[in-house]
């Protein structure tokens, strides 16, 4: 927030913040975070409503919702023994064979 009463930023965004993190910090909060950024994208859809991230009581709550690792890339950050690795999205057989019939990769899918 200092770096916002100094002028050497515009805005505050936050990283992996769920509802109860998001709880803690609003109230008290100078300058609200305008973005949280969390690993969002179509392969957490077997996690069913639990892959959400508190989506939407951030965008009420007026954040930006931004998604990294959209396309699922390996991240695995110190390689958890539940790491996977699992590349589906960008190389699995569903967007590889489209990729082919349209001459494109499986991320460009």
């Amino acid at each position: 927030q200092s770096l916002v009463d100094e002028g050497l930023t515009r805005a505050i965004g936050v990283s992996h913040f769920c509802r109860r993190h998001l709880e803690d910090i609003l109230p008290g909060a100078r300058h609200r975070p305008v973005l949280n950024q969390v690993e969002f994208h179509v392969g957490m859809g077997c996690a069913g409503s639990n892959a959400t991230d508190d989506r939407a009581f951030a965008e009420a709550q007026g954040l930006v919702f931004q998604s990294f690792s959209p396309l699922c890339g390996p991240c695995c950050l110190g390689a958890p023994a539940s790491c996977t690795y699992n590349r589906d999205l960008i190389a699995g057989p569903l967007v590889t064979g489209i990729g082919q019939k349209y001459g494109r990769t499986g991320a460009q899918v």
